[in-house]
């Protein structure tokens, strides 16, 4: 990779942001799985690149309880734990039937 380029990941990784600058170049690459034939990533110039903003109260806040809701069961309404499926919007509890009888019969 030429030096003094980056691409928005290596900036963030640098503690930098783009900052509203033009790519100026492309890095093609190929990738390992079969269906993903060719990736590509923007590269902008190091030294244009502005510092990142740094995040607010309000902003964590916001993320403290969007990833609340994420965890949150729609059947019992309690906090699982963990973040439950999109799917079913259910903890393992809820969702996973509780009567013997209706499992596998080996």
């Amino acid at each position: 990779m030429p030096t003094g380029l980056a691409t928005v990941r290596q900036l963030w990784g640098m503690g930098l942001r783009p900052g509203g600058q033009d790519q100026v170049g492309v890095l093609m690459f190929a990738h390992r799985k079969p269906y993903r034939h060719r990736e590509y990533a923007a590269l902008y110039r190091i030294d244009l690149a502005k510092a990142r903003r740094p995040v607010s109260a309000a902003q964590l806040a916001a993320l403290g309880r969007a990833m609340a809701a994420r965890r949150r069961c729609t059947t019992c309404g309690r906090d699982a734990g963990y973040c439950v499926p999109t799917s079913t919007r259910q903890c393992w509890t809820c969702f996973l039937p509780t009567d013997p009888e209706v499992g596998d019969a080996a």
